[in-house]
């Protein structure tokens, strides 16, 4: 149960850095605790079912000593007890924290919470896992179980590496844009790993364990990184994408991310700090069976290529803009690298050439027609009336 305030008093509102909250769900007696941070902040997530009754307690510093089960001290001191709404709706001009606003044409009526010190109830459901924990792990392998069948990174290598009985290979271009948390760039990255377009594993695994060959990284292109393309990804933080980690800054631009694939050459004006050479993967979208077999397989990424062999398999991580972005969408052509339009035009020659030809290989001195729009396979612009 939540602690309570000793009977007659009612201390005033107030939390310092350095406390310790505590919200208990009434009705199923569970808790979670934090510790408030420098800026008097703090966030907890409670199992709750829509409008559970919760409490919140406020105890001074260094109450809590173990923040798994959040039991207090016997001695702590309890600042406040909150089990009534601070805050409602008309406090605010726009909306108060998660207090949501005023509902939009058709949008279904959402506001909930209107009478100061109505009981404080949950405004959401869910499970109130707390990340980096045992029992979030646990949920997460279960819950795996459960959605296998329909996850795509279980059928990713059934494009070229183990295709269903009766069908040919498939090409296959999987594009991500670096920092993109809504689709995660760290997802787009698993999917392309388990198709086997970025190789994880050593160069002697070819060897050592052929039915791998595969997912090993080809000797010439460990040699380029001195590490397998997937180490670089994490060594550039790429698969975290998180802009506010601030890991690699530039002048007025501390939020930046890395960019590994350098489609723009330096040309966006963004400054970033980028890979060279750059990474831009392709494969012959084939099975390789040993270490001469990986070597062939990775002609695009490690040879002069054409393209116009057989079909490929790649992977990017577009660098849209300097935080991170959700995919891209409609050109600008105010922009110095007009890169929706470089995607767009990639992505239309890769289907036109049935999955054989990406321009930053097989025209890596020429592949910005694809910004500029004056590639030779594309139609000329009509001329204006």
């Amino acid at each position: 149960m939540a602690p309570r305030v000793p009977e007659g008093s009612d201390p005033p509102l107030q939390i310092a850095p350095g406390d310790d909250v505590v919200v208990t769900n009434l009705r199923n007696n569970e808790s979670r605790c934090a510790r408030v941070d420098a800026n008097g902040r703090w966030r907890i997530g409670v199992p709750s079912n829509v409008d559970d009754p919760l409490a919140v307690a406020i105890f001074e510093g260094g109450a809590i000593t173990d923040y798994g089960t959040c039991i207090a001290r016997s001695d702590a001191r309890v600042r406040r007890i909150l089990d009534r709404w601070q805050v409602v709706e008309g406090d605010c001009a726009v909306g108060c924290g998660h207090i949501p606003r005023d509902p939009v044409g058709d949008a279904p009526q959402m506001r909930r919470w209107t009478n100061r010190d109505a009981p404080l109830t949950a405004p959401a459901e869910g499970m109130g896992l707390r990340r980096q924990s045992p029992e979030l792990r646990r949920f997460l392998l279960l819950a795996q179980a459960a959605i296998d069948p329909a996850d795509p990174i279980s059928f990713a290598p059934m494009y070229f590496l183990r295709p269903a009985a009766g069908h040919n290979a498939h090409a296959l271009l999987t594009i991500n844009t670096a920092g993109d948390q809504a689709v995660p760039v760290s997802t787009g990255n698993a999917f392309a790993r388990a198709a086997g377009v970025i190789p994880f594993l050593g160069v002697d695994a070819a060897t050592r364990t052929p039915e791998l060959a595969d997912y090993a990284t080809p000797d010439a292109l460990w040699r380029r990184y001195n590490r397998s393309p997937n180490a670089v990804l994490i060594d550039r933080y790429v698969l975290e994408g998180l802009s506010n980690t601030l890991r690699w800054p530039v002048n007025g631009r501390p939020g930046t991310l890395f960019d590994v694939d350098d489609l723009d050459e330096g040309t966006s004006g963004f400054n970033e700090q980028f890979l060279t050479p750059p990474l831009r993967l392709v494969r012959h979208a084939a099975r390789a069976n040993d270490a001469t077999g990986l070597a062939a397989a990775w002609t695009p990424t490690l040879a002069p290529w054409r393209g116009d062999t057989q079909p490929v398999a790649a992977v990017l991580n577009a660098f849209i803009r300097p935080e991170g972005t959700h995919s891209f969408s409609l050109p600008d052509p105010r922009e110095a690298f007009e890169v929706t339009q470089y995607l767009t035009n990639l992505v239309a020659r890769f289907y036109a050439s049935d999955g054989r030809d990406l321009l930053y290989r097989s025209r890596p001195a020429d592949h910005h027609c694809a910004a500029r729009g004056d590639c030779d396979f594309i139609p000329p612009r009509p001329a204006t009336q």
